[in-house]
């Protein structure tokens, strides 16, 4: 197979599953699927659901609690487990449990606030049953993503005229010659995969941040706006979610300063996870999509394991071997950056006999007087 930038948007569209781009809101929750058999232990397969959903106003004290009461109970009703987010601003979760369960929960929310109608459930099914989480954790957190943006001061969701483009569509404007497109999570999560455009389309820029907290201070940055400035300007994230508030900053942005406008701004809906099953072949991803969840990453499904390894770009942070696998939860030594570094399956029995200093990309680039972390750079 040849790669889907390295052909023409026709071919590069092969193999599309457009179903898999449609959002479920304001829809019927996707059945379970025929044929989900348990395993030799008699044990069910599981499913994973990702979703969140802002408020705006943001909930009040007692509706915060409340929320995060209701969750717990409707998890532990339908046996669901995994970790999330409750916080005044709303509620951003990956919950696991059987296919019937997932979708009894996410029904429980459109039940209890018909707020839960705008949200985009976004659920996997027929996976090994110790994918499962072992317990369900909501944590009670001020922000749904830490941008270091507290309710009073985070911009406004409902004034954001950012387009929500489905993956098909995103696809198609990553051909489109003035655009760029930024991928606004962290850079570990960036060095395992990211959107490749095709030549002669849009620009990918790569913030380089180790947390979203260095977002905001990024896009204020002079050489930031230049990039932009003009530009069609495309986003991307995992879910959505970070994406969300990033693209609200980048319309209060333009509120404060007349000077810099752009030519609109899109982001992926459903993020890199729905585009990844609406392409299974690849399309214009490149590598592996990082996950939070025991599934540890995603692929396109149809994306022969050669050519993925062909597409590695990342290394071991010890011996700078090609590899692009996160395992063992090794993090960076630098006390101010703690972020995950990769060690290959060679180096890691001595990192885990000696415990030796890890640096991750960005700190090594630092300590060699090389790009630091905020600066626009293309890939």
């Amino acid at each position: 197979m040849v790669a889907g930038w390295q052909v023409s948007l026709e071919e590069s569209m092969q193999g599309m599953v457009p179903k898999m781009a449609r959002s479920v809101a304001h829809k019927r929750l996707p059945p379970v699927p025929d044929g989900l058999r348990k395993d030799e232990k008699g044990r069910p397969p599981t499913s994973i659901m990702l979703f969140y959903q802002y408020v705006e106003p943001a909930w009040s004290a007692k509706q915060h609690r409340r929320a995060l009461t209701f969750v717990h109970d409707l998890g532990r009703k339908h046996g669901v487990t995994g970790r999330g987010r409750c916080s005044a601003e709303g509620l951003n979760c990956t919950l696991t449990g059987t296919a019937e369960g997932v979708r009894a929960f996410a029904q429980g929310l459109r039940d209890w606030d018909a707020l839960f109608d705008d949200t985009d459930f976004k659920i996997t099914d027929g996976l090994e049953h110790h994918k499962k989480f072992k317990s369900l954790t909501i944590q009670k957190k001020e922000e749904l993503v830490a941008y270091g943006l507290p309710v009073s001061a985070a911009p406004s969701l409902k004034e954001n005229d950012t387009q929500h483009v489905e993956a098909d569509e995103y696809h198609k404007m990553m051909s489109e010659p003035n655009t760029v497109i930024i991928d606004v999570r962290n850079r570990y999560e960036t060095e395992i995969g990211h959107f490749q455009p095709p030549q002669g389309g849009a620009e990918f820029i790569d913030p380089k941040v180790r947390n979203s907290h260095e977002l905001p201070k990024w896009l204020a940055m002079p050489e930031t706006q230049d990039a932009l400035k003009g530009k069609k300007v495309m986003m991307y994230c995992t879910g959505g979610i970070r994406c969300e508030r990033f693209s609200a900053l980048m319309t209060q942005l333009k509120q404060d300063n007349p000077d810099f406008q752009t030519d609109g701004e899109f982001m992926l809906r459903g993020g890199i996870e729905r585009y990844v099953r609406t392409f299974p072949e690849g399309g214009f991803w490149k590598g592996k999509n990082f996950l939070f969840d025991k599934r540890q990453e995603q692929v396109p499904e149809k994306k022969p394991s050669e050519e993925l390894q062909e597409e590695v770009e990342s290394k071991c942070c010890v011996c700078k071997k090609l590899w692009g696998l996160y395992r063992g939860q090794f993090k960076c030594s630098h006390e101010d950056c703690q972020v995950p570094v990769i060690v290959c399956s060679d180096c890691r029995p001595d990192v885990e006999l000696k415990q030796p200093w890890l640096q991750c990309p960005l700190c090594e680039a630092r300590a060699g007087g090389g790009h630091a972390p905020g600066v626009a750079l293309r890939l």
